[in-house]
Order: structure tokens, then sequence, then C-alpha cells
């Protein structure tokens, strides 16, 4: 009996030994397994943390060369005034162009859209930051990349007409009601186009730069729509006033309004700079003549500017407003 009851004790201890040697094991072997995760955690932990994303230099080149591309197709698709072209039975110039536009949007989504979003546009970057879908110390880095490829863009083009391509900023200060309502209405309907595609997670990136290249097309088209009703509108007035002073003989009274020699729309502050005014049109139809030595002025102002960035503001928001629902019912 004694040595049955030795025997026993010795199985249970030697059995309690093995438990303490196996829970040993698994806590050496999970502080090890979690010595191993630290720093992994650690390292995502900073990166969520970090002021600006590791490929900061990618989005700058990209944002760059994006906006440098959409510049130089720019300046040829703003070569004609909608009222001159609607004027001469020409369809080409208000709406294939905005379709180009278009286009070479699409194509930049494509190119470099997964690595800086493809904003190429501050109005754009402007909306996003409204919908908190950008960090604010982003925002400048963003538009200093955009206007940066813009001013390349304008560069390229002066060298290549023998210094012939210039700017002015005569009209910076210009505030046409007229012309600012048509760049936010166009720059709200993109963004409301570009908030819509990116919300989408069911569809492929080929389909969401579709969505944004048609979004730009249709802000274009609408912009410029009611851009040929403000000409026509400026240009009757105009006669009216130059038949009305021809009868008291001071004709120097009736000038044309400036929206009659805007090109189009531009939804965009950063190719804005690239895209002048055509004044010559008030030249030919007041009879005036010009030596031809003055630089035309830049759409780049204030019309442009505030118009653009609260467009995109509000079409952005308004989406997010429309597509809102409460978690519960989510």
């Amino acid at each position: 009996m004694a040595t049955k009851k030795a025997s026993a004790k010795k199985s249970t201890s030697s059995r309690a030994t093995a438990a303490k040697k196996t829970t040993t094991k698994k806590t050496v072997t999970s502080s090890a397994a979690s010595a191993k995760k630290a720093p992994v955690l650690s390292t995502k932990a900073k990166a969520e943390k970090s002021l600006f994303p590791v490929n900061l230099p990618n989005i700058i080149l990209s944002e760059l060369l994006g906006t440098f591309i959409l510049t130089i197709v720019a300046i040829t698709a703003f070569g004609v005034s909608p009222f001159a072209a609607s004027t001469a039975g020409v369809l080409g110039s208000w709406l294939i162009d905005p379709l180009f536009i278009g286009i070479t949007l699409m194509l930049l989504v494509m190119g470099v859209g997964a690595i800086s979003g493809a904003h190429v546009n501050p109005a754009v970057t402007f909306g996003f930051w409204a919908m908190r879908r950008t960090k604010t110390v982003m925002v400048p880095v963003y538009w200093l990349s955009q206007f940066l490829g813009a001013l390349l863009a304008i560069g390229v083009m002066n060298v290549m007409t023998n210094g012939s391509f210039t700017i002015s900023l005569a009209s910076f200060t210009q505030f046409n009601i007229p012309l600012l309502f048509i760049e936010l209405i166009g720059a709200a309907i993109f963004m409301f186009g570009i908030a819509a595609v990116a919300s989408r997670s069911d569809i492929s990136n080929g389909v969401k730069s579709f969505g944004v290249g048609m979004a730009l097309t249709i802000g274009l088209v609408a912009g410029t729509s009611m851009l040929i009703l403000v000409q026509k509108a400026d240009y009757k007035k105009y006669t009216d006033a130059a038949s009305s002073t021809s009868l008291t003989e001071n004709p120097t009274d009736a000038k044309v309004a400036r929206p009659v020699y805007v090109n189009g729309p531009v939804l965009n502050p950063a190719v804005a700079l690239a895209v002048s005014e055509d004044s010559s049109i008030a030249q030919r139809i007041e009879n005036s003549s010009s030596d031809g030595t003055k630089t035309e002025p830049s759409r780049f102002g204030l019309e442009v500017i505030v118009g653009s960035l609260v467009g995109a503001a509000l079409g952005g928001n308004l989406y997010l407003l429309l597509a809102y629902r409460p978690k519960n019912e989510a």
C-alpha cells in the first residue's frame, strides 16, 4: 500500500511538473511572439501618426506632372470664344473641347490616381478637404505641386513660341458676377460627380476614371452653355447701347462686357494661369484697332478662385448630405 501511495504521489508530482513546464513554454512562446509583433505594431502606429504620407515625393511629382499635362491640353482647347463659335455655327469649341479635357483627366486618373488621387486641380483638393477626405497639412502640398505644374506648362509653351506665350494678371481683381456663378456651378457639378464616383466601392478603377472624366466634361459643358447665354445677353446690350449712342453722336459710351471675350469656364485655378481672355473679339465688335503688343490677361483671378473653390466645397458636401444614412439604418 505504501509503495502504491508513493508511486501515485510521484506520478501526480510528475504531471504537475509537466503541466508547469507546458505553461512556462506557452508563456515564453506567447511573450516571444508578442515581442516579435511589437515592432510591427509600433511601426503602424508611427505611420498613422506621421504628419505626411511615406510616398510624399511621389504625390508631389504625380500632381505636378498631371497638372502640366492637363494645362497643355487646356491651352489648346480654350482657344475660341463660345459666342464666336455659336455665331458661326461651329459646335466643336464648346462641345468637343470639354470632351477632350475630360478624356485627358480620365487618363490622368488611371495613371496617377492610385498615387496621389489625381486631384490635378486646387478646387478638387479643396473640395476633398471640405469633405474631410484630405488632411489640412496636405492641402498646401497639393496646391504648390499643381501650380508648379501649370507654371511649367507656361514655361514650355513660352520656349516653343520664342517667348510670345506670356501671362498677365491685369484681370486678377475683376469680379464679374455672372462669370463667378458660372465657375461656381460648373465646379459644383464636377465635384458632385467626383464625390459620387469616389464613394463607390463596387465599381472598378477603370469605371471610376471614366466617371471622373465625364464629371469634368459635364461641368465644362454646363458652364459653357451658361456662358453663351450671358455672352448673347451682353452682346445685345452692347448693340442696343451702340445704336442709341449713335443717335446722340457719342459712341464711346458703348463697350463690350468682359464675358463676351472669355473663352470658357476653367473650373481650375491652376489651369486658369495659362488660359487667357481674347480681347481681340471686343476690338472686332467695336471696330477698334490694336498694335498687337498687348498681352492678353490670364483667367487666373478672383472669379475663378472663389467660384471654383466654393463650388467644389458645395458639390462635394451636397453629395455627402444626399448619401447620408444613420448608422442604425446602414
